[in-house]
């Protein structure tokens, strides 16, 4: 799965996770100051609808030229396992 560079850059591990807590904050309307890195996308409130959309959300941030398994939040149940397995796809 080849990964464009985003604005003109490779993805760092904080890049990602930053995006993935603004974008759980947007979506579940949770104060970002309240998202544990180290909680469960089920236990913040995902849904598994929610969690596809956010599989697809994600392709579009890093730009992936292939879509990503849409049961990507249920192999990486938290933010800090799934922004791990992301940026080892932005090397």
């Amino acid at each position: 799965m080849e990964v464009k560079k985003v604005n003109g850059k490779q993805m760092t591990l904080e890049d990602i996770q930053d995006w993935l807590v603004q974008y759980v904050s947007d979506t579940l309307e949770i104060p970002t100051a309240n998202i544990d890195l180290d909680e469960s996308f089920k236990n913040l409130g995902f849904d598994s609808i929610s969690a596809v959309e956010l599989s697809e959300k994600i392709g579009s941030f890093l730009n992936l030229e292939e879509a990503l398994d849409p049961t990507v939040t249920y192999d990486y149940t938290t933010i800090n396992q799934l922004s791990g397995y992301l940026e080892n796809l932005t090397k």
